[in-house]
Order: structure tokens, then sequence, then C-alpha cells
């Protein structure tokens, strides 16, 4: 079919003519013939596609803005929980730290009472020691090598 609708349609009514009931004349017909009534369809035909581009465009900038938006809330949490972590790591290790010096510490004042301890037990034996006298088995040499070492234990306390 050539022209379409209407095309068929003028083709007809220039059969009938005026004097048949027809209703367009030689002039008429002129105004709208396929060559005046196709640019305007293909002008709309052409401003639809042009619509439909732009919303395509529009939609796409705007899925893509979405996605780097998504991006960059994703970066930003994994940052923060990465700094989360460092510092959570940061205090266990400042926790260990300090436990380990209180438990060195607690040890040297254990090891510090076990001398003076033994110190003063030392001394008590050598106060007997002068108190009973020389016998066979404590000699005065011995008492010497009881007193030095008691002298050795006094500089270890000391440091």
């Amino acid at each position: 079919m050539r022209g379409g609708r209407a095309g068929l349609r003028v083709r007809q009514q220039l059969r009938n003519g005026p004097e048949k009931g027809g209703k367009l004349s030689d002039t008429d017909l002129q105004k709208s013939t396929k060559s005046q009534v196709l640019p305007k369809k293909k002008k709309e035909k052409k401003e639809k596609k042009e619509k439909k581009e732009k919303k395509e465009k529009k939609e796409k900038k705007e899925k893509k803005e979405k996605k780097e938006k998504k991006e960059k809330k994703e970066k930003k949490e994994k940052k923060e929980k990465k700094e989360k972590k460092e510092k959570k790591e940061k205090k266990e290790k400042k926790e260990k730290k300090e436990k380990k010096e209180k438990k060195e510490k607690k040890e040297k004042k254990e090891k510090k009472e076990k001398k003076r301890k033994r110190f003063q037990a030392l001394l008590t034996l050598l106060g007997r020691l002068d108190s009973q006298g020389p016998t066979p088995v404590r000699t005065p040499t011995f008492l010497e090598e009881q007193k030095s070492e008691v002298a050795e234990i006094k500089d270890d306390d000391k440091e």
C-alpha cells in the first residue's frame, strides 16, 4: 500500500472530487501530499528517539552516580573498619605490654623478698653461731665464709 491510510483517503476523495461529495480540490491535494506529511512524522519520530536517548542517558548517568556513591561509601566503611581494627590491636598490644611489665615487677619483688628472707636467715644463723662459740665443725674460717656470703647477698640486694 503506497502512502499509508492517509494517502488512500486522499486518493478516494480525489476520485470523487468536489462534485461527487469529495472534499479536496487539486490545491488541497498539493497541501497534503506524502512529501508534506512525511517530514512531520519523521520529525515526531526523531523527537521521540531523542527524548528516549536523553532519558536513557539520564538513567545511565544516575546509575553511574549511584554506583560511584556506593563504592565511595564502601571504601569509607572499609577504611573505618581498618582503623577500628588497628586501634583495637594497638590497645591489646598496650594491655599485653602493661600486663608483662606488671608480671616482671611482681617477679622482681618476689625475688627481692626471697633474697631478703635468705639474708635474714643467714644473719640469725650467724648470730647463733657467734653466741655458741667455735665448735669443731664451725671454725672461724667457716664463720668468715658465712660473713662473706652475707656481704654478697647485701650487694645483690642493692643492685
